[in-house]
């Protein structure tokens, strides 16, 4: 799904068949969250920022293949910085396992507010916030829950995310109606195509993982 909701471009891929999501929802969370690292971040030029949905063995992929740990974890974010000699344009990259917020969320605010916080955490790093200290997590932790509580006053966290029951796990995802709102079976090439790029990007660019 390509959404140009001013800048930056928008990409939510769906890598995951545990889950189901409401694209619509999703994707007002997303830009919600993004027009707010924004302000944070104001002198950061973002060109695309990408969401990809994973399950555990997914992101247990990413961390080991670019942080060398072989945990599950629930969000991993790339920030790529412009190259030398390019225009000024950054690129980011999240990841969200929505299978640990479906093991996590019942014991919390519930699956829909869990996934939402890892979309809020993985893009509040981008833009270079740290949470290695128990004052910069609480403090990250404070807004990314006013944002939140932002989304849910506009209703984009009810049934935002539900477990997938085994028999509609290769249904369509709820909210993509047959458009490009998720990436389905007839949109194969086009993730495949998005992976190379961000492939490349994850070997070109100067900046690392948060």
């Amino acid at each position: 799904m390509e959404v140009h909701a001013g800048i930056p471009k928008l990409v939510i891929i769906n890598d995951q068949a545990v889950c189901r999501i409401d694209g619509k929802k999703l994707t007002s969370v997303l830009s919600l969250v993004v027009e707010h690292i924004q302000r944070i971040d104001p002198g950061t030029s973002w060109e695309e920022i990408t969401l990809v949905l994973v399950d555990n063995q997914g992101i247990i992929s990413i961390n080991s293949g670019y942080l060398h740990s072989n945990e599950t974890t629930d969000v991993i974010s790339f920030r790529y910085d412009s190259i030398p000699g390019v225009k000024q344009s950054n690129y980011g990259e999240i990841f969200v396992n929505a299978e640990r917020a479906l093991e996590a969320g019942p014991r919390y605010n519930g699956v829909s507010s869990e996934l939402a916080l890892y979309v809020a955490h993985g893009c509040d790093h981008l833009t270079g916030a740290d949470d290695s200290t128990p004052h910069d997590y609480a403090r990250m932790r404070r807004r990314e829950l006013r944002w939140l509580r932002e989304a849910d006053r506009r209703g984009l966290l009810a049934n935002l995310a539900s477990p997938k029951p085994a028999i509609l796990a290769k249904a369509p995802i709820a909210g993509s109606n047959g458009c490009a709102a998720f990436v389905g079976p007839p949109l194969a090439a086009c993730r495949k195509a998005q992976r190379n790029r961000a492939q490349k990007r994850r070997h070109a660019a100067s900046g690392g993982p948060t």
